[in-house]
């Protein structure tokens, strides 16, 4: 089995590129001739999991039981599944059952293969028994048993034991003397496989016995492990030497349990963690039961089998004893008692229950249906995904090529297995190949598992220019390991400059700070030789943050000095903290300060990049700063791109690309950006979309100087682009926050902003039909909406949102629908004649939540709410409009291209649009529509669509240049829409809808503003995305 395993340190010097640096001399490359751009310069491989990914996974038990996978707004508890649903999970087709009390465990100590067989009690009460000899009377402190005579393969074996009073662990060639306290005990001769000398002490099979006062078997260097039960010496069918533990089943598993998965594990999330030991106990349980490795013994203690470590151990004979036993894994062994999985045909044999590591996103199947895992992708696994980068000139000569010209990557197709988990991979040369498999490239550098994806690096960029690496133990972790300039960062930039010269050493310091001995960032610049063109600079860590900003006008000084045209400077990563204060963001804002000092210097931000919790696994744990073997590998990989964009390429990734999640928010500047000014703006209206989602969830908006609202403004699931229109009120910090309750990548357009007319306020709840929620603003029935039921609301004379009694025309609400009934739709409306349009659809028992803009009663300030299938509701008011500001309008259907459904207050073809094929409408003159045409500046409307066969968007727009904005998300066979305020086509009054896949679309219109009220539109506009790294950085 493979148990829990520290990340290795590759130290394989130039075959797997080496980790970490001992030398500070430069490396320079000889001036090289530009590459050919096809020619490939370094090897990487993405890879999943660690050890053989076949049955539980150790990691995915823990975010399993924890509950700290999938949607983190959702309350771990709820999502925390229980240990036999993690077996179930795991080991498909099988079942729990019950095994005999009086089970035993024979297990190979594998550290004494081939050794004596030595064994010390501390309370001097050692006894032994001869097979085949004399019955032996009395206790001893120490017990030796050597080998004296052996008649050949698969026989009979003598072994002499000694003993003394004295507690003491001889060395093998120890003379065992009567002068040094030692007496002959008697010989003991058996068969192989059989015991032929055991010893024991009294109550070692006694669960409650101390581990001290067990038997202690004596290792190679003197170092002792105890063990519960008793120590047997025998040998194999070709004679070799072994030593035994026979254990009782439960007390074996206490030196497993633990020796696999952390006991601090049943600690976690309130206690939740101990479901993970309990699966543990049974997999470890059912697993050892199911073995018969050896003549001698049914499993070993190693990873080979599973790791066990007995119940405690010394360094020495007398030493300290190190208790390796652990109350909660004893637990976990005592809830679980006897339990082992076993299939339905056979209910009595125990499975072999497998377990690794960690498995990645889907483990490897094979002997049990394979199972999608995102319980072993929690943020707390750092071998969920890992990267490493491999010298290619080394990978050639392995595989007997010249070069690798090309990878291709080739899916198994074994029934049963996980593809991912039996890939295999065509290196060429040419024409010339060689294929091999992920298991050999596993075991050739040693990987953590055989599941990878390899890619080759090649030659996409050069220059004739001179590049300069300064950095310290961090960039000296990327630079190489006892030869500079051999390590990850060199590899990958291999003959892309002219020449490149490497200066990174542990304990570098910009400038005066460092230890003796080691060369400040300062003195290496002033150093340089020959004519360097470009410098990547990664200092910073090992200085006073208050003075940073000084020494890089130094060092900058100095470079530019030596006539480089451009500097790089990376900062630091701002994960270490103080008192929740970050250590190195006082630096990170020096850096950017000296940016506007130094045309030459450009920021490279390592810390916005490498932000996020599936990054956590980048960055040693508890030290966030040192990074970790795939850590070097993608801070290598992004340092490639930059040193790129540093000589005037076009890098293949973004600085950084992070996803907004929870703990992580999107603050994004709004006020004097992209045609908004810079005072005077009381909201924006934003298009929102969420891509790439990890797992379903929702996004909240609000005023970054506000207190986050519990009411999403729109939801989204993991295998969809989603899109919403907000209009989000901007306080005194100028900036707009966003949330998402689990990571995503977050695109957002503005449309608009607002300057009078809208009075915007942080979301506030209303009314909420939930029976275990508090009451809104608004008290309530608390039961759910029922079917077609209508919900009265006063939206007026709300003091605590800021609406007042009079005046108000229209109120901005988002309305959300949770625990429905089945699917339905909800459509908001001022109680007078309800409307055709809805404002919100929504799936039984799916959460779903949207924008509307709706006019309140004239005399009454209500809001009605209608739905048509039974569920609760929340809404929350994010605004008002006056009603001399905003044209109110009993709701209209303007168009609808459906087959079957009724014209709207314009005729349309009853076909769908797609493509160039769009609708136009114009939307002023219409008699049952009261607004002026003259001064119209945008409409409210609610667009709908239902895409044929194609996922896709709409965009509504003013008739003329379509803008790059998305107005409605399509989903093929799905009802999607949105509210959007869009302007009108000023001289025609028209606004066009534009269709990317074959759909049929319906328009809605709930009021408009005018000219010179307030409301200014803009192009749409990106302002942010973060899967391309532009605009706000998420956590920042």
């Amino acid at each position: 089995m493979t148990s829990i395993r520290r990340t290795c340190l590759a130290t394989l010097g130039g075959l797997l590129i080496a980790t970490s640096a001992l030398l500070s001399s430069p490396v320079s490359a000889a001036r090289a001739t530009p590459a050919d751009p096809v020619v490939g310069v370094a090897i990487v491989i993405e890879g999943q999991g660690y050890g053989h990914g076949r049955g539980m996974s150790q990691y995915g038990a823990y975010g399993w039981a924890t509950g700290s996978y999938g949607d983190q707004s959702i309350p771990a508890e709820q999502k925390a599944k229980d240990w036999t649903w993690i077996l179930d999970h795991y080991y498909g087709g099988t079942q729990n059952a019950l095994t005999a009390a009086n089970k035993r465990m024979t297990v190979s100590l594998s550290a004494i293969n081939g050794l004596q067989t030595a064994v010390i009690s501390s309370d001097s009460k050692a006894s032994v028994v001869l097979t085949g000899g004399p019955v032996v009377p009395g206790t001893y402190a120490s017990l030796v048993a050597r080998e004296i005579s052996a008649s050949g393969v698969r026989s009979t074996y003598t072994y002499r034991v000694y003993g003394s009073s004295k507690i003491t662990c001889p060395s093998a060639s120890d003379p065992l003397s009567a002068e040094s306290g030692w007496t002959v005990v008697g010989e003991g001769t058996a068969k192989y496989g059989k015991p032929i000398v055991t010893f024991s002490v009294p109550n070692g099979d006694v669960p409650t016995t101390a581990p001290a006062s067990l038997l202690g078997v004596c290792g190679s260097t003197g170092n002792v492990v105890h063990y519960r039960g008793t120590i047997f010496a025998a040998n194999g069918s070709v004679g070799e030497n072994r030593t035994v533990n026979d254990v009782p089943l439960e007390q074996y598993l206490r030196g497993v349990v633990p020796s696999e998965s952390p006991a601090s594990w049943g600690d976690t999330a309130g206690g939740l963690g101990i479901n993970a030991l309990r699966a543990q106990a049974v997999a470890a349980r059912s697993y050892s039961l199911a073995q018969g490795r050896y003549t001698y013994a049914k499993t070993c203690d190693t990873q080979s089998c599973q790791v066990y470590l007995g119940a405690a151990a010394r360094n020495t004979a007398k030493g300290t004893l190190t208790i390796r036993e652990d109350s909660r894994t004893d637990r976990a062994i005592a809830d679980t008692a006897l339990t082992i999985r076993v299939r339905p045909d056979k209910p009595t044999v125990p499975v072999v229950t497998e377990f690794s590591s960690s498995n990645g996103a889907r483990n490897a199947g094979v002997y049990f249906p394979a199972v999608d895992d995102p319980g072993d992708s929690a943020d707390g696994n750092p071998h969920a995904k890992w990267t490493r980068v491999v010298s290619l000139s080394n990978l050639a000569a392995r595989l007997g090529l010249s070069t690798i010209t090309k990878v291709e990557m080739i899916l198994g197709t074994q029934a049963n297995v996980t593809p991912a988990w039996d890939v295999s991979i065509k290196f060429y040369n040419g024409t010339q190949s060689v294929t091999k498999t992920g298991a050999w490239l596993e075991n050739a550098y040693t990987l953590n598992s055989k599941s990878v994806n390899v890619r080759l690096i090649t030659s996409d960029f050069v220059s004739a220019d001179d590049f300069v690496f300064i950095g310290d133990s961090v960039g000296e972790s990327i630079a190489g390991q006892s030869v500079l300039g051999t390590g990850e960062l060199p590899e990958l930039l291999t003959e892309m400059f002219n020449s490149t010269s490497y200066f990174a050493l542990t304990n570098r310091c910009t400038v005066g700070r460092c230890p003796s001995g080691v060369a400040d960032g300062l003195s290496v610049a002033n150093a340089l030789t020959g004519s360097p063109d470009f410098a990547l600079v990664a200092l910073g860590y090992n200085d006073n943050q208050s003075t940073l900003g000084a020494e890089i006008d130094q060092v900058m000084t100095s470079l530019v000095a030596k006539g480089i045209r451009s500097v790089g400077w990376v900062t630091m990563s701002e994960r270490r903290t103080t008192n929740g204060i970050a250590n190195y963001a006082a630096g990170n804002a020096a850096l950017r300060a000296a940016k506007k000092r130094w045309p030459q210097l450009r920021i490279f931000d390592w810390d916005a990049a490498s932000i996020g919790g599936p990054r956590n696994r980048w960055f040693a744990k508890d030290d966030n700063v040192h990074l970790t073997t795939s850590g070097q590998a993608e801070f290598a990989i992004w340092l490639r791109d930059r040193a790129i964009e540093l000589a005037g390429g076009t890098p293949s990734a973004p600085q950084w690309v992070a996803k907004v999640g929870p703990g992580v928010n999107l603050r994004i500047p709004v006020l004097g950006e992209k045609g908004i000014p810079s005072t005077g703006v009381s909201a924006v209206s934003l298009n929102i979309t969420a891509s790439g989602a990890d797992a379903a969830g929702f996004i909240t908006v609000w005023p970054c100087n506000s207190t986050q609202p519990s009411t999403p403004n729109m939801y989204f699931s993991s295998a969809q682009l989603v899109t919403g229109e907000v209009l989000a009120a901007i306080d005194g910090t100028g900036k707009v926050c966003v949330a998402s309750s689990t990571p995503a990548h977050i695109y957002v357009d503005v449309n608009g902003y607002f300057t009078a007319g809208f009075r915007a306020t942080s979301l506030q709840r209303v009314v909420d039909t939930r029976a275990d929620s508090a009451q809104g603003l608004r008290s309530v029935t608390k039961v759910k909406l029922a079917a077609k039921q209508v919900l009265r609301v006063k939206m007026t004379n709300l003091v605590v949102a800021g609406v007042p009694a009079a005046g108000v025309g229209a109120v901005v609400l988002n309305i959300t629908a949770v625990n429905s009934v089945s699917s339905g739709y909800i459509t908001a409306y001022n109680c007078e004649k309800r409307p055709r349009l809805w404002n919100l659809s929504f799936s039984k028992n799916t959460p779903a939540a949207a924008m509307a803009i709706v006019p309140v009663k004239s005399l009454t300030g209500e809001v009605c709410i209608y739905s048509s299938a039974a569920t609760d509701i929340m809404v929350d008011i994010g605004g008002w409009f006056a009603a001399a500001d905003f044209g109110i309008i009993a709701p209209q259907r303007i168009a609808d291209t459906r087959e079957s459904s009724p014209q709207g207050l314009i005729s349309v073809d009853k076909v769908m649009i797609s493509g160039t094929k769009q609708l136009t409408l114009k939307l002023t003159d219409l008699t049952e529509v009261p607004m002026p045409s003259d001064r119209i500046q945008a409409v409210v409307l609610r667009v709908s669509a239902k895409a044929l066969t194609m996922n896709g968007y709409v965009t509504v727009y003013p008739c003329g240049d379509r803008p790059r904005k998305v107005s409605v998300r399509l989903i093929a066979g799905q009802m999607s829409g949105n509210t959007v305020i869009v302007p009108l086509q000023q001289t025609t009054g028209r606004i066009c809808v534009y269709s990317s896949a074959l759909t049929d679309v319906v328009v809605d219109i709930a009021g408009w503003t005018a000219n010179g009220k307030g409301y200014t539109t803009l192009s749409p506009v990106m302002i942010s995305d973060t899967s391309k790294g532009i605009g706000a950085v998420p956590g920042r």
